[in-house]
This record gives C-alpha cells, sequence and structure tokens, in this order.
C-alpha cells in the first residue's frame, strides 16, 4: 500500500473516532434530558424546576453540534468510506430520538391539545368548534365529548389557552387522529408517529442532497440538530407533518414537476399557514406554461379551501386559535419590537401600534418572497434556496419566534448550510430561561435583555456574512472549506 493510502486509512480512521465521540456525547445528552426531565412534571411549579441546569446543557448540547457542523463535516467531504459514516451518523441520531421515549416535555404541553384534537378528529367531532374550556365547563356535553372527557383524564384540564378553539389545519388533525388510532391519549404513540415522519423527512432529505450533488453527510446539519431533537422529540411539536409534505414539493420541484409539487406545498399549507410562502417559488418555473400554471394554482387552491373550509365555518371570532395568533400572540422577537417602535411613531387615531407593527412584518415577508423570485429558475438548487429564503424570512419578522419553529429551517440548511440560520442552535435555548425569570419576578428590562441576548449573534452573523458574501459574490453563509 502506497504512503498516501496509509494517510487516507488513517485520516478515515480519526474522523470516524471523532464522529463517535461527538454521537456519543450528544446522545449522553439526550439521556441526561430524559433522566431529568421528570423534574418538569406539569405538577411541579416552573420556580422549583431546574431551567438553569437544562438551558446550559441544551446550549452545551448545541455548542457540541455546531463544533461538529464547522470542523468534522467539511474535513469529512472527501473520506474513503462515506456510506459507513453516513450510518454511523444516522444510527446515532436514532439513538438522541430513542432516548426521549418516556420523558416529560420539558417546559412544553402542546401535545396535550394535540392528543385531545386528535381523539375528537378520530370519532368525527370537528375539532374547531369547541374550546377545552368550554367542554371543561360542560357548554358542550354531546354524549360522545363526555365520553372522550372521561377517558382523557387530566388531558384536556392541561391544554394551553383553554379558552380558545384549535388552530390546527386538517393535515395536521389526521396525523393527531393516528396516533389516537394507535393508542388513544398516548404520548408515547404521538412520539412513534412524530419519530416515524422524522425518517421520511431524513429520507426526503437525503434525496434532495443527492438531486443537487451535495454532500450526503450534510443530513447531519438535520439528524444531529439538538433543537431539532429536543422540540420534536422531547416536546412533541407538530413540525414533522408539516415538513414532509412541504420537502415532498421541493423533491417535486426539483425534478420539474411543478404540478405535484403544488398540491404537496398545498397539504403543507392545509398544515400551518406560512408554507403558502414557497407557492411563488414552485410556480415561477411554471410561467412559460400557462396551461401547467393554471392547473398548479387551480390544484392548490381547491386542496386549501377544502381543508380549510371546516375552520372557516365554526365562525372566526376571538375564541379561534386563528385569530387569537394573528392578532394578538408575540414571544421573543427582537425583530417585532424594533417594528413596533417604528409603529410608534404614527399617530395612533390611525391604527393601533401593534396592528400596523403586524401589516409591516407582513408587508415585509411578502416582500422578502416576492424580490426572491423576481428572475426564472436557472437550476433545481435555486428553488430549494427560495423555500429557505420563505422560511427564513418568516421566522426572522414574525411576531411569534419559538425555538420549535427552527425546524422549518433545519433541513433546508442541509442544502445552504448558513453560519447565521445554524447559530439559532445555540441561541434559542436562552428561550427556556424567560420561564425562570418570569417565575422570579424580575425586571422586564432584564427579559428585554435577554431577548436581544438571543438574536443579535444571529443578526449580527447574518448581516456580517450578506456584507461580504455581495462583495465577493456568495451570500449563502456556506460552511468553511475542509482543510
Amino acid at each position: 500500500m502506497t504512503i498516501a493510502g496509509r494517510i487516507a486509512i488513517h485520516d478515515t480512521r480519526s474522523l470516524l473516532v471523532f464522529w463517535s465521540m461527538s454521537g456519543a456525547v450528544l446522545v449522553c445528552c439526550a439521556f441526561a434530558l430524559s433522566a431529568g426531565s421528570s423534574q418538569f412534571a406539569y405538577t411541579v411549579s416552573v420556580a422549583e424546576r431546574p431551567i438553569g441546569s437544562f438551558v446550559a446543557g441544551y446550549m452545551l448540547a448545541g455548542a457540541i453540534f455546531l463544533a461538529v457542523t464547522w470542523y468534522l463535516v467539511p474535513r469529512s467531504l472527501s473520506i474513503s468510506s462515506p456510506t459507513t459514516l453516513l450510518v454511523l451518523m444516522i444510527a446515532f441520531g436514532l439513538f438522541m430520538r430513542i432516548a426521549m421515549f418516556g420523558s416529560v416535555p420539558v417546559q412544553e404541553d402542546d401535545c396535550y391539545r394535540y392528543l385531545w384534537d386528535g381523539a375528537l378528529s378520530a370519532n368525527g367531532i370537528n375539532p374547531w368548534l369547541h374550546s377545552p374550556l368550554a367542554i371543561l365547563e360542560g357548554t358542550a356535553s354531546s354524549p360522545a365529548i363526555i365520553m372522550l372527557k372521561s377517558q382523557a383524564g387530566s388531558v384536556v384540564e392541561r391544554i394551553n389557552y383553554g379558552d380558545l378553539r384549535s388552530i390546527y389545519p386538517a393535515f395536521a388533525q389526521a396525523f393527531f387522529a393516528l396516533a389516537y388510532a394507535i393508542e388513544p391519549f398516548s404520548l408515547e404513540a404521538w412520539r412513534a408517529v412524530l419519530l416515524a415522519l422524522e425518517a421520511i423527512t431524513l429520507g426526503l432529505v437525503l434525496t434532495l442532497l443527492s438531486l443537487l450533488n451535495r454532500p450526503l453527510i450534510w443530513s447531519s446539519l438535520y439528524w444531529w440538530n439538538p433543537v431539532v431533537i429536543k422540540e420534536i422529540m422531547n416536546s412533541a411539536h407538530m413540525e414533522p407533518v408539516l415538513m414532509v409534505p412541504l420537502l415532498a414539493a421541493l423533491v417535486l420541484a426539483a425534478k420539474s414537476r411543478q404540478v405535484g409539487a403544488s398540491v404537496m406545498a398545498a397539504l403543507a399549507v392545509a398544515t400551518k399557514v406560512w408554507p403558502i410562502l414557497v407557492l411563488p417559488s414552485v410556480w415561477r418555473s411554471l410561467f412559460a406554461q400557462p396551461v401547467k400554471l393554471v392547473l398548479a394554482i387551480m390544484l392548490a387552491t381547491a386542496i386549501i379551501v377544502v381543508l380549510y373550509w371546516p375552520i372557516v365555518v365554526t365562525q372566526l371570532d376571538r375564541s379561534s386559535g386563528f385569530v387569537a395568533f394573528s392578532t394578538q400572540w408575540e414571544r421573543i422577537s427582537a425583530s417585532f419590537l424594533i417594528l413596533c417602535g417604528v409603529a410608534q411613531l404614527v399617530p395612533q387615531t390611525l391604527i393601533e401600534p401593534e396592528s400596523l407593527a403586524r401589516a409591516m412584518a407582513a408587508t415585509l415577508v411578502g416582500a422578502i418572497v416576492l424580490w426572491s423570485n423576481r428572475k426564472a429558475i436557472a437550476e433545481p438548487g435555486e428553488i430549494a434556496h427560495r423555500f429557505l429564503i420563505a422560511a427564513a424570512a418568516m421566522l426572522l419578522f414574525s411576531p411569534v419566534q419559538l425555538p420549535w419553529y427552527f425546524i422549518w429551517l433545519a433541513p433546508l440548511l442541509c442544502i445552504f448550510p448558513n453560519r447565521g440560520l445554524l447559530l439559532m442552535t445555540l441561541t434559542f435555548p436562552l428561550y427556556y430561561a424567560f420561564f425562570r425569570m418570569t417565575a422570579l419576578g424580575v425586571d422586564e428590562a432584564w427579559l428585554l435583555a435577554l431577548i436581544w441576548l438571543m438574536w443579535l449573534p444571529v443578526w449580527s452573523v447574518l448581516g456580517y456574512d450578506w456584507w461580504t458574501g455581495k462583495r465577493s459574490g456568495d451570500t449563502a453563509g456556506r460552511l468553511p472549506e475542509a482543510t
């Protein structure tokens, strides 16, 4: 064997060892979170929960992940056994997720709404008709609802914002119902559904990487991401239900099958509203084919109307989760604070400042999406980049910015690994410090300082990469080259 061959084997073994050590540490972090999650039981007061230790551990996992992303991934692009590395990476990521089964959701309770909605949907009851509070108070008391309420135990009582009717559209409700069919009111059944959807998500990511000639190991940016793992498999957020049709739409669009992509994107819109922002990217390629363009628009519109119609007819008043979210909710958004400050300069006799700020945010996001689609798509990678721009704009300028919203970006960052967006893996865990600070009754100035601590690093890196990339002609903020 030549000297060069021996060096290659040595480098491969060293890289596999480093990947294994990093994976083992992240698996240990996952098991530590699972083991300590009992201290976050619903009956334990927020003041008694070890939130500080949890945030520190969460950020440590994020730092390890970023070290893997910045050091190991670039050096693994020319490894002599890429299949072995890929299998190793997937296995460790699977162990991280399995570790979360049986854990208590840490500082999250959205899963109770999913379990209750799933029970209603599976039994043919309109999940958008009655609020959990109305059910608890007995104003909604059909025999079927009374039976489900008795079976649910404490699930209905633990639903947050119980005075609001469900915000989750029809496609999401189908998967809630699937979990109920597996085992009624079981968090572990819901986690099994999420794990299956995550496996499909990984498969779609690998398909996209292959189609776009990206290294398959870049899938680790999704599969090993601590925010993705914690927010899906521990907190049990429903984002994988959204990501599967969204990524399927991207795969179809990359294969120039825009009509099918429109259908899948419409299903994503029937999970959460914001993926409507990716439809212009899907349709942009059909401008020269008007018949297909009209067909794609008609199919997507029909699916969205049919799947949203049951929500619309249940009366969109202030008890609707859709109305409350779009007009009232605000969480840890630095950009929205700036927009509110600008809105304050407008005379309040014209429009209420917060409403104006929301309108400004929506206009800004819409303008970014339209600007990104001003040119025709020259190659399949461009449509993936436009999907990422739409998702990032929605997250960065939304009045509500929550850790699990990062999952919208994570699979797309496997294709375009933007440094500023990846940095959220380290900063989003600080969100949970708000619970501790609020429980201690700290001054509002400290809460505002924490918001800026979360977002200034992200915006700074995004701004720096945009400026330097603009001068060099590359604004993607990609991973460093292997050295």
